[in-house]
């Protein structure tokens, strides 16, 4: 029976492997570990894992000849050990963020049939860094490197929502010009509000001719905005029930991307 307050995980098929329960249970001591902002007593960790002390001392016992955890011989208190710090530093060196956003990307076409598009802030505004096709391909094909204008497009938008304005306001008065350009400020900071209460943008403002976009937030660490993920799809497929459905996925998509990033969502 499963250690109180630890969950196993259940295998999704019948092909999924067993695995080794008391391995998975002292990476879970691990990571609760990894959660603390310090050193914690034995106490405190038996209360966060549901292990009774005994038991958990059993798995620490074993972290810490591994190197996995550390405790300290003056105080008692365990921490993160120097095979874990070493951990992290390959695990950080090997880390492409961007690679794994890109990885997101199929799914999103996978998922969706559509245009996705992966979209970061550059010293030239929002920029374009990835896209893949989808099977409802948009007629006009955007070009890597390219930038979409910060009040006319949905993209834009959820830049203009998470970024500081001294990043984002040098290039909106650069492009202010048209009537849409000039649209009343207090109209504009009621729609940033409500895709920070949203976490996505869904708009036919768009620089792709008979298009909707649909752009969604992905942070990274310090719950800074990391990127913006995007669906692009033909006017016509804008139903309402495919934009629920549409939303509710991009959004799991980019929470799951978040993660993947070590990031959270800004509050």
């Amino acid at each position: 029976m499963p250690a109180k307050g630890i969950k196993t995980a259940k295998p999704t098929s019948k092909r999924d492997p067993s695995g080794i329960q008391s391995v998975e249970i002292a990476l879970r001591v691990l990571q609760t570990l990894m959660r603390q902002n310090g050193a914690t007593s034995l106490g405190d960790l038996s209360r966060a894992t549901g292990l009774q002390p005994s038991k958990l001392h059993r798995y620490l016992v074993s972290l810490v000849r591994s190197g996995m955890a550390g405790k300290s011989v003056t105080t008692g208190l365990y921490d993160l050990g120097p095979a874990a710090r070493q951990l992290g530093v390959a695990a950080f060196s090997r880390f492409d963020s961007f690679g794994i956003a890109q990885e997101r990307l199929v799914e999103l076409v996978n998922e969706t049939g559509h245009d996705a598009l992966l979209y970061i802030w550059s010293e030239h505004g929002a920029t374009l860094i990835g896209q893949q096709t989808g099977v409802h391909p948009m007629p006009m094909m955007l070009r890597l490197g390219s930038t979409v204008p910060l009040r006319r497009s949905a993209v834009g938008h959820v830049f203009l929502a998470y970024l500081a304005e001294t990043h984002t306001m040098p290039l909106v008065l650069e492009q202010k010009g048209d009537e849409i350009e000039a649209e009343d400020d207090k109209a504009v900071q009621q729609r940033l509000e409500q895709i920070r209460k949203d976490r996505y943008y869904w708009s036919s403002q768009t620089i792709l001719p008979g298009g909707v976009v649909l752009a969604v937030p992905v942070f990274g660490t310090q719950q800074q905005l990391h990127s913006v993920l995007a669906i692009a799809l033909p006017l016509r497929a804008a139903t309402q029930q495919r934009k629920t459905v549409l939303i509710k996925k991009v959004v799991e998509i980019a929470a799951a991307l978040t993660q993947e990033l070590g990031g959270a969502d800004s509050p």
